[in-house]
């Protein structure tokens, strides 16, 4: 093997390296100030450059040592039938330029890659756009099943307001049916000239009777509906209690997505960097 410079030998050893990192769609090159001394041809892309040939002018090596600096260039699809770009940068010994390190490959490989930065910020801004309407739902919902939660502690404060009201009823009725037993008592005591007031006593008697039986039914309704709303508060509390979770959580997905999108744009500017 042919002994060259340290700053071509130095050259030389990024190859591997750069064949990894590009892929075999790459081709690669490393030449001194006047010729090629190394070319390795990309799975598509053959320039037909043999060691020892001498550099073209005008070409990305020849301005990369002319120049002092990184030079990228994109050719068209007339040459190989695909466009393809080719970067070059000077090598140096020092501060001497002694040569250049290219590499060439396909454009469509810079071209997939703006395209998906692109796609990747629309998807981003999309979901960013939902993900802010979804944290606004969250929050909604759960103010509404904290609403949801106080009214049906209202609910259950207005049942125990009726067991008391219930309460009193029954206490009346029992009093009414006492009185009307009594007035039974003492028109049995005035014989013929009670009879009147003994018919007025069984009929409040039947009356205590009744409402002290609808009272029953109606407490019996009141408790299944309060077991109905112990139960309905139960599934409240745990509805609330979730949907206050998820807007909490729905702001942080909201905030994370925020900071991709930046990022998305960054993609993009970077992508279209690396054609230059």
């Amino acid at each position: 093997m042919a002994q060259y410079s340290p700053g071509i030998q130095e050259a030389l050893s990024t190859l591997p390296y750069l064949r990894r990192l590009y892929g075999d769609e790459a081709a690669l090159s490393v030449s001194t100030r006047d010729e090629f001394v190394y070319y390795e041809s990309g799975k598509r892309l053959n320039h037909g450059i043999r060691p020892g040939d001498p550099l073209k002018k005008g070409g990305v090596s020849d301005r990369a040592i002319l120049t002092g600096q990184r030079v990228s260039e994109n050719v068209s699809a007339q040459l190989f039938g695909f466009p393809f770009l080719g970067l070059a940068v000077p090598v140096f010994e020092g501060r001497e330029i002694v040569g250049s390190l290219t590499v060439g490959m396909p454009a469509e490989i810079e071209d997939k890659l703006q395209d998906m930065a692109r796609r990747m910020n629309t998807g981003v801004e999309a979901v960013s756009a939902g993900s802010t309407g979804f944290a606004a739902s969250a929050e909604q919902l759960a103010a509404t099943s904290s609403e949801l939660a106080a009214n049906t502690d209202k609910i259950r404060e207005h049942v125990k307001d009726m067991d008391a009201i219930i309460s009193l009823i029954m206490e009346i009725a029992t009093q009414t049916h006492l009185l009307g037993l009594n007035a039974a008592i003492e028109a049995a005591r005035a014989g013929d000239m009670g009879r009147g007031f003994n018919v007025v006593a069984e009929e409040i008697r039947k009356l205590a009777g009744r409402t002290q039986s609808s009272a029953k039914e109606v407490t019996q309704k009141l408790t299944r509906i309060k077991n109905n709303i112990d139960v309905l508060a139960e599934h409240v509390f745990q509805v609330s209690s979730v949907s206050q979770e998820q807007a909490a959580t729905s702001e942080e997905i909201s905030a994370g997505i925020h900071d991709l999108e930046p990022m998305a744009r960054g993609l993009i500017e970077l992508a279209a960097e690396l054609v230059k």
